[in-house]
């Protein structure tokens, strides 16, 4: 009998690991994963996009109400001018029928009724001014920031019905 010289766990190899696993290709459920958020992604940008288009007539018109305050030293004309930036924007908000021919009373108690607290902050209140004020050579003594507040609310409170481009 012959008699290895040598010790026999000296013949073992070492253990051989698999290669790791490559990050590419993809499994099907990470491109299913990707696909589902790019989506939504997508989905997010558009609808955040037509509701800053649909809404950027509040934020024109906001702007213009704190301009107007402090382009116009007159009252007359101050308050002119608000009353045509409302009908500007109850136009883009409501049909051009609705809105056209409405002035004095009629035109105040619209802008209460269109309010989302539904006040008589225009029939009764500071807004008064805006029924008659523009049809007149000299105004009473006008609120102006009262005044601002109220409209800037209203307008902030105006939600687009129909997509502006």
């Amino acid at each position: 009998m012959n008699i290895p010289s040598q010790d026999p766990l000296a013949q073992l190899r070492d253990i051989h690991t698999p290669p790791p696993i490559d990050f590419w290709p993809l499994a099907p459920g990470w491109w299913l994963l990707i696909v589902l958020s790019l989506s939504v992604l997508v989905i997010l940008f558009y609808s955040l996009r037509r509701y800053r288009r649909r809404n950027a007539f509040k934020r024109v018109a906001t702007q213009q109400v704190q301009q107007l305050s402090q382009q116009h030293s007159d009252d007359s004309l101050y308050i002119q001018q608000l009353n045509r930036l409302l009908k500007q924007t109850a136009l883009a908000v409501n049909p051009r029928q609705d809105i056209a021919a409405l002035h004095g009373d009629a035109w105040l108690h619209f802008l209460d009724q269109h309010s989302s607290k539904n006040t008589q902050a225009f029939s009764d209140g500071v807004g008064q001014v805006l029924g008659h004020g523009p049809y007149q050579a000299t105004v009473a003594s006008v609120d102006r920031p009262a005044l601002n507040q109220l409209v800037s609310l209203w307008i902030k409170q105006q939600s687009a019905k129909r997509l502006q481009a």
